[in-house]
């Protein structure tokens, strides 16, 4: 089909009056479809310390920041309701943080239930295994690995008591508060437009 020079004339100005009206809106519009913070903490680029929350409720943000000096591994598991766990696994460098998007955090079939930091595993035989109660995350200091106990752990996040679809979770490696050489993690968690909370 062929394009006439009045037709490429209109839809110009229909895409003109479109962008003056996205911006004329406060601009509001406009920056959120083209928010490069909000294409951050999908993935698409790799800097995911820009936005705090998608404030959509099918979406939830998860981060992970490690606050040391040191490279770091972490590993989140992601229950939901129908579908095995998933798992969130990824290496950091020291003072870096990397985001993750997921979605259809409130599916009415398969919703996000909780988040939270699986233990390495169970180790033994017979009936009753025993877990190895730490979890899996830790920081390399020097070459060495320092793996990160249970009792410095959040704990399992879960879904209307700790946080919301459309919320932003993030889970912080940092020195542990009562011995400068362990490691600890903590979950703050971003309703949008507060200030965060502690989960621990």
């Amino acid at each position: 089909m062929k394009v006439n020079k009045i037709q490429r004339v209109s839809i110009g100005v229909c895409l003109l009056g479109l962008m003056t009206m996205l911006v004329s809106c406060g601009g509001a519009a406009f920056l959120d479809i083209f928010n490069p913070d909000f294409v951050a903490d999908t993935g698409l680029k790799p800097d995911a310390n820009g936005q705090v929350t998608p404030n959509l409720q099918e979406y939830l943000w998860l981060k992970v920041t490690n606050q040391t000096n040191f490279p770091a591994q972490i590993r989140v598991a992601i229950k939901r309701a129908e579908t095995g766990e998933e798992f969130f696994e990824t290496s950091l460098m020291g003072n870096q943080t990397i985001g993750k998007l997921i979605e259809g955090c409130n599916s009415e079939t398969n919703p996000v239930l909780n988040l939270y930091i699986p233990n390495l595993g169970e180790v033994g035989t017979g009936e009753d295994p025993m877990v190895v109660p730490v979890a899996q995350a830790l920081v390399m200091v020097n070459g060495v690995p320092v793996i990160i106990p249970e009792s410095q752990l959040p704990g399992v996040l879960s879904v209307r008591t700790d946080f919301e679809c459309g919320d932003t979770v993030e889970f912080v490696i940092h020195n542990s508060f009562s011995d400068a050489d362990r490691f600890r993690i903590s979950a703050l968690i971003y309703d949008g437009n507060t200030e965060p909370t502690e989960s621990e």
